[in-house]
């Protein structure tokens, strides 16, 4: 029988000194990059530590009063391809300058935890994405704390820096393309438009854009989708079991579209031949699709 060996010890600081050659004065100099050693020794710190497995633990840092070099990202959740995708997106620019990237849900408890990891010196910056309204006095009193960057707010009324997405300007892009190649019967898929400002934004200039071409209503219209690609799946199954099909779907995102492209094919209807679908976001998933599907992306 094979048996299995505790792992070694951790290495320390002075095994990391001793490998270098310095005094372990030294090496934590280096390590900390206060500017006290030469890039040479610095190198040969690194590299010493590096094959060790040695880094300095976050207690250790807070000990000695040392800055952290985390970044927060918090999303509400961190499973789905477009949080995904943003994380993939953040994290190679954050590291390039130097910081590491740490992925939290946002919850009342992880923006707490984000202060008091910010006045402890080990956070020097948040990213939120989406940030939910209910949370506002929390993310409020966190951005007074550390910098904060929030990526589509909507409504939310906190003094922090804001990216925000142009959900209008973008879905009548896409409704444009739509219109152009003759579709006149619509149904649309609704995001979480009780908690999310961009499904509503969304929603409303789907609406408009219609409604300035003079289409009549029972040519346009509207079930739950839910952000989620089971949700709009079960949905538009129950309409298609009805017997009347649109001609088109749009969702108001990717996964709810993917969720259509399901229940359409599973009722023997062809894509886009009978039913075409859109959707919105431009998630790297959308090309692996046969065929393909057509979303906007930004």
């Amino acid at each position: 029988m094979k048996r299995f060996t505790s792992a070694s010890p951790e290495a320390t600081i002075r095994d990391v000194a001793r490998e270098a050659g310095v005094s372990v004065t030294t090496a934590s100099y280096a390590m900390n990059d206060t500017g006290r050693v030469s890039t040479e020794t610095k190198e040969r710190v690194v590299k010493a530590a590096e094959a060790l497995g040695y880094s300095p633990s976050i207690a250790a840092r807070l000990l000695k009063g040392a800055k952290g070099n985390l970044i927060a990202v918090l999303a509400e959740g961190l499973a789905g391809p477009w949080y995904g995708e943003i994380l993939e997106g953040l994290q190679p620019a954050i590291n390039a300058k130097g910081f590491a990237v740490v992925a939290m849900t946002m919850q009342r408890d992880s923006i707490a935890l984000c202060g008091s990891l910010a006045s402890a010196g080990l956070l020097r910056g948040v990213v939120i994405l989406n940030p939910k309204e209910s949370l506002a006095p929390f993310i409020s009193r966190l951005a007074r704390s550390v910098p904060t960057a929030l990526f589509d707010p909507g409504v939310l009324d906190v003094m922090a820096a804001r990216y925000v997405l142009d959900n209008r300007g973008g879905m009548r892009a896409l409704m444009d393309h739509l219109w152009e190649r003759g579709y006149r019967d619509y149904l649309w898929l609704d995001g979480d438009v009780e908690a999310a400002w961009d499904a509503r934004e969304r929603y409303e200039a789907f609406d408009a854009f219609l409604e300035e071409r003079g289409l009549p209503r029972d040519a346009r219209r509207r079930a739950v989708g839910g952000f989620k690609t089971e949700v709009a799946e079960r949905s538009v199954a129950e309409i298609l079991g009805r017997g009347r099909a649109p001609r088109v779907i749009v969702a108001a995102n990717d996964e709810s579209a993917i969720g259509a492209l399901n229940a359409v094919r599973r009722s023997g209807l062809a894509v886009p031949a009978d039913v075409a679908v859109a959707g919105f976001d431009g998630l790297d998933v959308s090309a692996w699709l046969h065929p393909p599907l057509t979303t906007l992306g930004y």
